[in-house]
């Protein structure tokens, strides 16, 4: 099935996210983590392609929680002097956190 299809020639083509039978392809954590291997195999920085993620399974316990919340408060802290010395924030610190292993 293609990524591109019309219900009617006369509408906008509508771009659809997922791929039959193609789940590594359409489930968003699989591709990263594909991803992931794929850079670890290939020698490559996988945040040259992706922006920062942290796969956080087991909520507050995990390890990549720490990893997270250590992140955010490094660029806060770097965002706060920047402020301090009058000079404007570059980066809002904003996030997608998304409910872990359910």
């Amino acid at each position: 099935q293609a990524l591109i299809h019309r219900q009617d020639i006369t509408e906008t083509p509508r771009i659809c996210n997922h791929v039959q039978n193609h789940a590594h392809l359409s489930n968003k954590k699989a591709l990263w983590a594909n991803l992931k291997m794929y850079c670890q195999f290939a020698n490559l920085d996988i945040y040259s392609f992706v922006p920062a993620t942290f796969h956080v399974q087991d909520g507050v316990n995990d390890a990549n929680w720490e990893t997270f919340t250590a992140e955010f408060e490094r660029i806060e802290r770097e965002q706060y002097t920047l402020e301090a010395s009058g000079r404007e924030r570059t980066d809002q610190n904003i996030w997608i956190v998304k409910p872990g292993e359910l």
